[in-house]
């Protein structure tokens, strides 16, 4: 244990570099993306007008820019850890098809299906 204690001490500051950097490009890829869906969504506004006709809400707006902001500083504080819980729920899923009985079997059935499996 103080093996690993050691590595990080004297490591310290290239881990806080790569997590910087690492953070930092997570802002700026969601930032990216924010202004990709919303250039998208004002030229779909603008081809079919009829349908997304709203006054000018600047309100909206302003407060769709407030929860990108949080939503990408949150996911820059967490980049590890976005990758873990994502692979960590495709195996989950997998699990889940392949073994359901390890996962307490919640897949719906017939109850007719159901009592004649407990027949048996």
């Amino acid at each position: 244990m103080s093996k690993i204690v050691d590595f990080f001490v004297q490591n310290a500051r290239t881990i806080g570099i790569v997590y910087v950097a690492g953070a930092v490009v997570v802002f700026l890829a969601m930032t990216a993306f924010y202004i990709w869906v919303d250039r998208a969504s004002k030229k779909e506004q603008e081809l079919y007008y009829d349908e997304y006709y709203y006054p000018d809400d600047k309100f909206a707006e302003r407060m769709s820019v407030v929860v990108w902001f949080i939503l990408s500083l949150g996911c820059a504080i967490l980049w590890v850890g976005i990758p873990l819980l994502i692979c960590g729920l495709i195996v989950y899923t997998e699990l889940e098809e392949h073994c359901p009985e390890l996962m307490g079997d919640m897949t719906d059935r017939n109850t007719e299906e159901f009592d004649k499996e407990e027949n048996k």
